[in-house]
């Protein structure tokens, strides 16, 4: 303290930084664990039997089934790659997963086993189908583990 007023902060001063240094190092490790502060899962019927869910992120887990490959398309900005499908089961019903590719060719998607046991994050979407009237519900593939 000089003249009764306290230093300004001078960047590069270490002593000031090393709180949010600390912070941002603190958010990234638990970014890195997100598997284990992840949402308890919900169950598919849940996702099914209310609006609310419709745009928001739920983690869902249950059984691989009917994998399906989707065949290279433009994006917005790219060919976009290594894009595919599957229903995950648990036992009270299905849902379709949209997993996204990539623009890179050597980049690989999360590969996935059929009857593999697997949770994930995903941000699900309703609508109704014209026409007919159907009600679909289909989850966008964010994170699999």
């Amino acid at each position: 303290m000089k003249n009764g007023h306290n230093r300004s902060l001078v960047p590069g001063d270490g002593r000031q930084n090393k709180p949010v240094l600390l912070l941002i190092s603190v958010f990234l490790y638990l970014a890195t664990i997100s598997p284990v502060l992840s949402a308890e899962p919900i169950s598919i019927a849940t996702v099914f039997s209310s609006a609310e869910y419709h745009l928001h992120s739920v983690t869902l887990q249950g059984i691989i089934k009917q994998i399906r490959p989707v065949a290279p398309h433009f994006g917005r900005l790219c060919r976009v790659q290594g894009s595919y499908t599957f229903t995950l089961e648990d036992s009270t019903g299905s849902i379709d997963v949209e997993v996204p590719g990539t623009c890179w060719p050597f980049s690989s998607a999360t590969a996935v086993t059929e009857g593999e046991p697997i949770m994930l994050d995903a941000l699900i979407h309703r609508f109704t189908r014209d026409g007919d009237g159907q009600r679909i519900v289909r989850a966008e593939a964010q994170k699999i583990w």
